[in-house]
């Protein structure tokens, strides 16, 4: 794009992006970058800051012009150690770290983003498929179930189907917020709610709203797709709250090459 080409770049991946190849992955995306004349920060963002979801993420910003006032790399939520190492250990790399104040944590629980149905809703599973979800929970897993179903108030939680040992299992989360979010297929990717109290139990897999919900687009139109082409596609999405703060706080502010970290945050606070 030679003289066309962004005053900012915005990466993302997964965290283990940043292990993958032992390191070179992300080390030569950062020269490339620097070759083209971006000088790069690092750091990872997780969707539970803004939706009721465990969603870190590793982004990688380039910028043209070095930050005026960079702060050293000091460790935080949005720069852990490995981000420190990482660039402590590569110091012909051109990379600097923006001074941004880390977002507090959304204080919505799963039960804020679920859709409501009767009892009585054929949505919730049979006693069939009721019985295998049970008889695959381990002690502690079936312990935390119970403790739920004995609870004098209905709550909610998330569980994911995981293989262990070559045989299917449930796991239930035992924090009030969704596992990450992934492709509605195979094995490790579904996700269900667990609506358990009062002595009762019901179970169900997550909607397409609820997918949108946690990805932090609850009013998005699905138009023809169906359920499944839904959460296939939201499984793999970025979420919009953890993209629009960094747009805001970051990748606006640092495309005007006379805004420095500082104005940023005065600008955005």
């Amino acid at each position: 794009m030679d003289s066309r080409r962004p005053a900012a770049i915005l990466l993302e991946n997964v965290v283990g992006f940043a292990t993958s190849n032992n390191g070179a992955d992300l080390y030569t995306t950062i020269a490339t970058l620097n070759a083209m004349g971006y000088t790069c920060d690092v750091l990872l963002l997780d969707a539970k800051y803004f939706v009721p979801q465990s969603r870190p993420r590793l982004f990688v910003v380039g910028f043209q012009v070095a930050l005026p006032d960079a702060m050293p790399w000091t460790e935080s939520r949005i720069r852990p150690s490995w981000v420190i190492k990482f660039a402590q250990s590569h110091p012909g790399l051109m990379m600097q770290s923006a001074r941004l104040q880390t977002p507090d944590r959304a204080t919505e629980t799963i039960q804020a983003v679920l859709e409501q149905f009767a009892p009585t809703d054929e949505i919730w599973w049979d006693v069939s498929r009721m019985a295998g979800f049970l008889s695959s929970l381990s002690p502690l897993q079936a312990g935390r179930l119970e403790t739920m179903r004995r609870s004098l108030i209905t709550t909610a939680a998330t569980a994911y189907r995981r293989t262990r040992e070559g045989r299917a299992v449930w796991e239930i989360r035992r924090d009030s917020i969704s596992g990450c979010l992934r492709t509605a297929r195979g094995g490790s990717s579904k996700q269900s709610v667990v609506l358990a109290g009062q002595g009762t139990v019901r179970i169900r897999w997550m909607t397409a709203r609820e997918y949108a919900r946690l990805q932090g687009a609850p009013d998005l139109k699905f138009g023809q797709v169906s359920e499944s082409q839904a959460k296939f596609a939201l499984g793999d999405a970025v979420c919009v709250p953890a993209v629009a703060w960094l747009a805001q706080r970051y990748l606006v502010p640092v495309s005007r090459t006379r805004v420095g970290p500082h104005e940023m945050a005065e600008t955005y606070a």
